[in-house]
C-alpha cells in the first residue's frame, strides 16, 4: 500500500456519504445503533427543523434518492443521521 492508497471507499452524493470497507464492524450510535459487520455505513445529512418520525422510511429514501441501490450487503450497513452538510465531510 502506497501513501496514496485509502483503507476505505468513501463517496459523497446528494446529501449521503457511503463509507466502504469490506467485512469491518462498526459502532453506530444512531437511531439504530450498535454493532454490526457490514462492508458499508452512511451518514446521511438531515435539514434544519427536521421532524420526520419514520427514520427507517426516511433513510431508506434518501439513500435511494443518493443512487445508492441497497443490495443485502448494504442494508446491514449503520446509518448515522446528522445535521452537518455531507458536502464538508472529509476524510
Amino acid at each position: 500500500m502506497t501513501a496514496t492508497d485509502a483503507d476505505y471507499d468513501a463517496i459523497r452524493r446528494d446529501g449521503v456519504l457511503r463509507v466502504g470497507r469490506s467485512e469491518t464492524e462498526w459502532l453506530s450510535t444512531g437511531w439504530n445503533g450498535g454493532r454490526r459487520t457490514a462492508d458499508c455505513a452512511y451518514n446521511v445529512s438531515v435539514p434544519e427543523g427536521w421532524e420526520r418520525t419514520d427514520i427507517e422510511a426516511y433513510v431508506d429514501e434518501r439513500l435511494e434518492r443518493a443512487g445508492f441501490e441497497p443490495t443485502a450487503v448494504d442494508a446491514a450497513g449503520p446509518a448515522l443521521l446528522t445535521g452537518v452538510d455531507i458536502a464538508d465531510a472529509r476524510g
